[in-house]
């Protein structure tokens, strides 16, 4: 800004320049003559000569007519009468270059005497006056000279002036630019947000927390140790969530908080409090199931975790650090996270990973979906608090979990006998595999359910019963969920053409009784 500033003030000045005067000449001179300087007038150089000499160019052959250089009879000779432009006492007026136009050189006029006004006019064409209007030039050029100095100060002024002022002016407008936007878009949001047009979306959120909070509870346990064969030690209370599934009082929540406890009080959303049991625990998949006898409970509905897509909104209710009934949201950040012990993962745990803030004492509450339907139980977050990565048991898994912890008391799981594999592209190419989905079988435990069904190494399974595999992981859920001595469609793909089998699930407790695991990673 301060260069387009420069620029415009130097084209002023540019401008207004005072042009250079030349110096007017002030003569009138009898028609015939010339002004081309002193030497045409017949002076060598001003004050050289006596004004009263005769001109030399005046001294032609005549009989004594005006301008021969010889002076009349009765009139004494003096400078102004002896000069070219002299008049004598019988003419009327002065002979001059504007009174003599278009006459011929030789013709003459009566002239009357000098007049005031005609002295002062032959004072200025004297020899004098033009030196002096000689001079003049330099003069006129000392005042260019202080004009351009004055302009240059102005310009310096002006410059200095600007870069000075001119940021704060910037400044300052920039401020009333940024101040007027922002009282524009404060009108604007406060007439817009008169129709309230978030309403909808708060309303969804409220609803989606009236629907589950009168099945979600509040669990503290006495947390007890063994000290002797006959005494225990009180080691603190824990503190957890869980949610009603039933309405004849049974409660899922997580094993890890009622594990090691003593007496375990479970309270309602409407205060009340009951005492709980035990029915029973995963701890491979951290579930567990409490039952109370109480009544006007409302139970939660399930949901499909198998729906769930990664960015879908989600909340998890619980009662983190004893803040009961404490709402949260987020969406779904990932699908089949799998825990880690060490360097190994344990596959058999698949987990929702959300962004929804769980902290110590939302274990065991309930993860919802956007239709008010349970699709997890919280289990476990990233580090030692919350830091935006937390964990969920998929409903699919918890309700398979907590059928056969209510029916049997513990859970019973399909087992075939294989090591399911990922599929790598050099495997795929080889295999002539459409796509690099699917599970690899990388090894068959001789005479089990795997080997019995027909199953070898290299086979590709591409689908369980109705269902797509499209990792190796998907392969210990879906065998795990299904109950034992159970039949199960496969789809694989051997040497690059499809083929149907039919297997029959074996219990996992048994098969691992009969073969042990050394050597044998993670069976299926």
């Amino acid at each position: 800004m301060n260069c387009i500033v420069i620029r415009i003030v130097i084209r002023i000045v540019i401008r207004v320049q005072p042009r250079r005067v030349q110096p007017r000449r002030f003569a009138s001179f009898p028609l015939g003559h010339q002004e081309t300087g002193f030497d045409q007038m017949g002076l060598e150089h001003p004050g050289e000569e006596s004004l009263g000499g005769a001109h030399p160019r005046s001294e032609a052959p005549g009989n004594g007519a005006p301008g021969n250089g010889v002076p009349r009879s009765g009139h004494a000779a003096d400078p102004i009468s002896n000069l070219p432009w002299s008049t004598s006492p019988g003419q009327d007026q002065v002979t001059t270059a504007e009174s003599t136009v278009g006459e011929p050189a030789n013709s003459h006029r009566p002239q009357s005497p000098l007049t005031g006004a005609n002295a002062l006019d032959l004072a200025t064409d004297s020899p004098l006056a033009r030196r002096s209007a000689q001079l003049r030039p330099a003069e006129t050029f000392a005042g260019e000279a202080v004009n351009k100095l004055f302009w240059l100060l102005c310009l310096a002024a002006l410059i200095f002036g600007t870069m000075q002022l001119g940021p704060y002016l910037v400044e300052k407008y920039q401020y009333a630019a940024t101040a007027g936007r922002v009282k524009a878009e404060y009108e604007n949001a406060v007439n817009i947000l008169k129709n309230n047009p978030l309403a909808g979306i708060s309303k969804a959120y409220q609803l989606v927390a009236q629907a589950v909070k009168p099945s979600v509870v509040s669990i503290k346990c006495i947390k007890v140790a063994s000290v002797g064969r006959r005494s225990q030690a009180i080691i603190g209370a824990g503190q957890g969530s869980g949610v009603v599934i039933s309405a004849d009082g049974y409660i899922v929540t997580n094993a890890h908080v009622i594990e090691d406890s003593g007496d375990i009080l479970v309270k309602l959303s409407d205060r009340r409090e009951f005492p709980a049991v035990v029915v029973g625990t995963d701890p491979l998949t951290d579930v567990a199931v409490l039952k109370i006898k109480a009544d006007k409970l409302i139970p939660a509905r399930w949901g499909d975790s198998e729906l769930l897509e990664v960015g879908s909104i989600v909340w998890a209710i619980g009662t983190p650090y004893e803040l009961e009934q404490t709402v949260t949201s987020g969406v779904v950040s990932g699908k089949n996270r799998y825990e880690r012990e060490g360097d190994q993962e344990r596959v058999q745990q698949e987990l929702i990973q959300t962004d929804a803030a769980v902290n110590p004492g939302n274990s065991g509450g309930p993860l919802i979906n956007t239709e008010g339907l349970v699709v997890g139980i919280n289990t476990s977050i990233y580090g030692d608090k919350f830091q935006g990565i937390s964990f969920a048991v998929p409903s699919q898994i918890v309700r398979y979990v907590t059928d056969q912890l209510i029916t049997n008391g513990e859970v019973r799981r399909g087992f075939l006998g294989f090591v399911p594999h990922p599929v790598s592209a050099a495997q795929a190419a080889v295999l002539s595999l459409p796509d690099f989905d699917g599970a690899r079988i990388g090894q068959v435990t001789p005479n089990s359910p795997a080997d019995l069904a027909g199953l070898r190494v290299d086979d590709v399974i591409r689908r369980w019963n109705d269902v797509k595999i499209k990792d190796h992981r998907d392969v210990f859920r879906l065998v795990a969920t299904t109950p034992p001595n159970s039949k199960a469609r496969v789809e694989i793909i051997r040497e690059g053409r499809p083929i149907n089998l039919e297997v029959v699930t074996g219990d996992r407790k048994q098969l691992q009784q009969s073969f042990p695991p050394d050597g044998f990673q993670n069976p299926q």
